[in-house]
């Protein structure tokens, strides 16, 4: 034969990966994926954090325009009936929205979210 052809025979008979290559490729890809993953996770989490943040935010900001171009004075009622009347959905993750103090919360997001707080823990 011919050293053409026996080089030719070879490339025939090693035309695939072996086992061992592919293993290595999968545990590569693994550990990629183990790095990857919960910090694309984390992102979404801090997202949606900061999403309800700036929807609160400017709800908020346009209630006191509101209430100022009326002439309104500041009260529960008066919120409740422009969140339900202008209030879309704030919180990407449902929660409740609460007005106390002059601040718009969420149930989810706020830290200051407890209705509780009166009442100190003994």
């Amino acid at each position: 034969m011919t050293s053409k052809k026996k080089t030719t025979m070879r490339l025939l008979k090693e035309k695939g990966f072996t086992l061992i290559e592919l293993l290595v490729t999968m545990v590569i890809l693994g550990i990629i994926a183990m790095i990857a993953v919960p910090s694309v996770v984390e992102l979404l989490e801090k997202a949606k954090v900061e999403v309800c943040l700036a929807n609160r935010l400017e709800l908020r900001n346009n209630y006191l325009t509101y209430i100022q171009l009326e002439g309104i004075q500041d009260s529960l009622v008066v919120f409740n009936e422009y969140f339900n009347n202008y209030g879309d959905e704030i919180c990407p993750e449902h929660g409740v929205v609460i007005y106390k103090d002059g601040e718009v919360l969420c149930s989810i997001h706020s830290e200051s979210g407890e209705e509780n707080e009166d009442v100190p823990f003994l």
